[in-house]
């Protein structure tokens, strides 16, 4: 199932170069839908992967709203954009360019991405472990970490070639991002420049969006109830500076409101809470991922505990 796993992406591509946008949009997910099955389920049940058609795919989209969807493979990023006003998936970069030229210009932005990824990696690690030592004040943008953060933005912006994307973008209110892989990983909501503003929405796959449909609806915002874990004291990990006033300006916002803060954010309070009914979690703290083990990625807590 594994191998299979890594040729559905090589199929993907496949379909992309024969215009067989729709066909590719539904491997992609089927893909998504299977991995994470296997992932939060076990291999017990590998054959019974829920996954859409294209046309239940549509069925997320209403009249303001669109979904950019990223499929990485080793050879291609494949940008997919649904919208309500189009019937058709439209792939951002294939128009107008021969094939041998469009692939290599895919391959070279996996190229680039790779190389992206690699060095914000390595500059993070190297900024935690000053944090960790004391060496670096995270108040005071010292780092490299801290001082290249918008102009490395602004190059993950250029890779995904977003100033393609965006023209398909217009006039909507809400945009749902589906990434891939270590895309998941980063503020790809930062890097959009629409000048309309819409609410942007993150999905693991469509096939999660669709589910969610079924869930129950909310109360109106005020009479929602907000659960707050607020900066939990973590041994070896800096406080974060604007914490305090962010938790604050969120909490004005409900009626209904429960707060752990610094040392009260240990494990078994976050679980306890979690068991009462609320709306909403804001959550801020510090967070680790694991791309071998992603069970393991996990949030800081206080006591120097995670939740995973």
């Amino acid at each position: 199932a594994i191998q299979f796993a890594s040729f559905n992406q090589v199929t993907v591509d496949l379909w992309v170069q024969q215009s067989n946008y729709a066909e590719a949009l539904e491997t992609a997910e089927a893909d998504k839908n299977s991995l994470m099955t296997w992932l939060l389920a076990g291999w017990q049940h590998p054959d019974n992967t829920l996954t859409p058609h294209y046309e239940q795919m549509r069925q997320l989209l209403t009249p303001g709203t669109a979904i950019v969807y990223w499929h990485l493979s080793a050879d291609a990023l494949t940008t997919f954009v649904l919208s309500f006003q189009k019937p058709e998936v439209v792939v951002v970069g294939q128009e107008g360019e021969e094939g041998e030229r469009q692939n290599r210009e895919r391959l070279r932005q996996v190229e680039e991405l790779e190389a992206w990824v690699k060095t914000w990696n390595q500059d993070y690690q190297n900024y935690r472990e000053q944090l960790k030592e004391k060496t670096v004040d995270p108040e005071l943008s010292d780092h490299s970490w801290q001082r290249n953060l918008s102009s490395r933005l602004d190059h993950l912006r250029q890779i995904l070639r977003l100033d393609r994307v965006e023209p398909h973008l217009a006039e909507i209110d809400h945009l749902i991002l589906v990434p891939d892989r270590e895309l998941h990983c980063f503020p790809l909501h930062a890097l959009f420049h629409l000048t309309n503003q819409p609410t942007i929405s993150y999905l693991p796959s469509l096939q999660v969006g669709l589910n969610l449909r079924h869930a129950p609806s909310l109360p109106s915002p005020p009479d929602r109830s907000l659960l707050c874990i607020e900066n939990p004291k973590h041994t070896g990990l800096a406080p974060l500076p604007h914490a305090v006033v962010e938790a604050e300006f969120i909490r004005n916002r409900f009626h209904h409101t429960t707060s752990r803060r610094g040392k009260e954010a240990t494990l078994d309070s976050l679980k306890a809470i979690l068991q009462q009914s609320h709306h909403v979690l804001h959550f801020n703290g510090h967070a680790s991922y694991d791309f071998d083990r992603p069970k393991q990625t996990s949030l800081a807590l206080a006591n120097d505990e995670v939740l995973t």
